[in-house]
């Protein structure tokens, strides 16, 4: 066989095995996540936060009571004084920065709507009935991942606050 052609073969089964080993490790890690997601239903978050990390994971309420400043909020010595940011610390179950900020603003802007009510008593109910979907839309959030000084929603409250990246789209996203 002429030198190239060996070259050639051997760069080939080098990427086949590359790609091999990646689809493997993404198949344990996906196995892996799912695990730890079972594993720790029910038992107490393990996460400590600083108070930088708060101030990220408050964004998204900061932004809505600036935006709609009419909305009833537990103000900042309530909050304090219940030690909120502990009970939320004990709370937070979620998988994704967009989910620690919401969880946040819900308890920050408590709803006494009964339809806003019914509906989260619904989602409670589906999926207590139904933990393979439970696992499988925690799956999906901690794929988004966490990023404990990221605040998204800036991104769609301030537009001219985003980063000019090539390519990065100028549509606001009303995130009401």
């Amino acid at each position: 066989m002429p030198v190239t052609t060996v070259a050639a073969l051997l760069i080939f089964v080098a990427i086949c095995v590359l790609f091999a080993s990646s689809w493997i490790g993404w198949i344990k890690s996906r196995r892996d996540l799912r695990r730890r997601l079972e594993e720790s239903w029910g038992k107490m978050p393990e996460a400590r936060y600083k108070a930088e990390e708060f101030q990220s994971i408050a964004s998204y309420f900061h932004n809505r009571r600036r935006e709609r400043p009419s909305l009833f909020t537990i103000d900042d010595i309530t909050w304090h004084d219940l030690d909120m940011d502990q009970v939320f610390g004990r709370l937070n179950r979620t998988e994704s920065t967009v989910g620690e900020e919401c969880l946040y603003c819900m308890l920050r802007e408590p709803s006494f709507e009964p339809d806003t009510l019914g509906i989260r008593r619904d989602l409670i109910a589906f999926f207590r009935e139904h933990p393979a979907e439970k696992v499988a839309l925690q799956v999906i959030l901690a794929r988004l991942g966490k990023n404990c000084l990221l605040t998204v929603t800036d991104c769609f409250f301030h537009p001219q606050a985003r980063p000019p990246w090539k390519g990065f789209s100028t549509i606001t996203i009303n995130a009401y």
